[in-house]
């Protein structure tokens, strides 16, 4: 078992000994190996981490941890400097496209099944101001706005031109960054299993959207693996999602936006059996422990998973602003969005501000949510959609205006204290997947007729 030390700040290569430590955490990414710790001083690291192996059990995992009393930042944007402003007062700044790495951000489209760019065009790259996240313009004329600050991207001759509306802010004495990779510390390959990130922040990944139907990246990713401990981390302005225990590569991925033939229900059915036959079991992928993080500023999800958080432990987690810009939407956007999230357990997070609180959707079969605290959530606190049951939501707080909304059957509300609506309805519009207990093989389908849920103890205090 091997410790090696990294440090941005060290002037030379180094090799990983505390008295010369590696200068970037790949290059301990590279070499770790199961049994091993990587300690990471403070500073920015402006990289993408793809371990290349993980632990072997649970008692010998790969930590890669903060070092005492610092603070690492990965990021996944590069500063920009040299900024003209012109006769209208717009600044403008041409980037190397070597500069934003093997997809160009600001070319790449967001994009996927279930998104809706309200008629606009998005990308997956972003401009932050002093850290601060500004607006894409769909337009040359927002440039000029009073409201927001705006950017524009266009992609020629091997550079990316941005022109930016600062406003009367001189943006060559301010730090400019644009985020330029789509993830943090995401491995490349499946079954990295048995990692442990504590300590550490994670930021400003231009992530893709990530629907059940396809790949889920985001700043932060198990990548379809095991066993992952993620702790006392902070996550934050990821433009999509930035936590992913999600779904793996797939040739079928985004299908339904491509040709929309079948329905959704179906093209996701295909998506589970196909998984359950190429071998989607808890044996080999979930059981991770991921608690006192805090997760923010994400256009999409803080956390976001489809059959690769079965059996995880989601515990005591500050998340809160996700898609609280408005800038796009669609469907699978929440503080928490599971699909398939069998055996679960979440517990003790504090979730608010969000377009969504909690949304288990599909499959939220063994699953428990317990002690959480909801509040000033827009469309509900806890959305629990199309799971046959039985799922288990006792001694929480819903303070939103919006307090529950069950279109499932065979869950149980116990002590719960309700200060908003509360809505449970049927859906027998879908068959949809349940199975057989505390496993991923497919029992059968059925519609919600609803009827078979618990209410005891609860207290609702609201006006509706």
């Amino acid at each position: 078992m091997s410790t090696y030390y990294v440090s941005c700040k060290n002037t030379r290569p180094g090799n990983g000994s505390s008295e010369n430590p590696f200068q970037t955490i790949g290059q301990a990414a590279r070499i770790a190996r199961s049994g091993d710790t990587v300690i990471v001083g403070g500073g920015v690291y402006r990289e993408w981490v793809d371990p290349l192996y993980g632990g072997i059990s649970d008692r010998e995992r790969i930590v890669y941890r903060a070092a005492d009393g610092e603070k690492p930042v990965v990021s996944g944007a590069e500063v920009v400097g040299n900024w003209c402003r012109d006769a209208d007062g717009v600044w403008t700044a041409v980037i190397d496209n070597r500069l934003l790495g093997e997809i160009n951000p600001f070319q790449e489209l967001i994009y996927g099944d279930w998104f809706d760019g309200f008629g606009r065009t998005h990308h997956t790259g972003e401009v932050y101001l002093d850290g601060e996240a500004l607006f894409e313009a769909d337009q040359e004329s927002e440039l000029l706005s009073a409201e927001k600050k705006f950017w524009l991207a266009k992609v020629e001759d091997g550079r990316t031109i941005l022109r930016v509306g600062f406003g009367e802010i001189d943006p060559n004495e301010h730090l400019i960054e644009v985020s330029v990779r789509p993830c943090c510390f995401f491995p490349r390959r499946q079954g990295v299993n048995y990692l442990t990130l504590s300590g550490l922040e994670f930021c400003q990944a231009a992530s893709q959207w990530a629907p059940p139907t396809a790949f889920q990246s985001a700043a932060v990713g198990t990548h379809w693996s095991k066993g992952w401990i993620i702790e006392r981390c902070s996550i934050h302005d990821s433009k999509c999602c930035g936590l992913s225990v999600g779904k793996s590569y797939d040739p079928s991925d985004n299908d339904w936006v491509r040709s929309a033939f079948k329905g959704g229900a179906q093209t996701y059915t295909e998506i589970i059996l196909d998984a359950v036959r190429h071998g989607w079991s808890k044996e080999t992928v979930g059981s991770h422990y991921i608690h006192h993080n805090h997760i923010y500023n994400c256009g999409q999800t803080g956390i976001v998973g489809c059959m690769g958080g079965v059996c995880s432990k989601i515990v005591a987690n500050h998340i809160h602003d996700i898609n609280n810009r408005g800038e796009f939407g669609g469907a699978e956007m929440a503080g928490i969005k599971l699909h398939a999230a069998i055996d679960a357990h979440i517990e003790q997070n504090c979730i608010h501000h969000c377009i969504r609180g909690l949304w288990l959707d599909w499959e939220a079969q063994g699953t428990r949510v317990t002690r959480n605290a909801f509040f000033e959530n827009i469309t509900q606190d806890l959305f629990i959609e199309v799971c046959h049951g039985p799922c288990v939501v006792d001694n929480n707080l819903f303070l939103s205006t919006a307090g529950f909304l069950c279109m499932s059957q065979g869950s149980a509300l116990v002590n719960n204290l309700f200060t908003g609506r509360l809505d449970i309805r049927r859906e027998t519009s879908r068959f949809t997947l349940y199975h057989f207990p505390h496993d991923t093989f497919v029992a059968g389908a059925m519609v919600i007729y609803g009827g078979d849920d618990r209410l005891i103890g609860n207290v609702f205090a609201g006006s509706e």
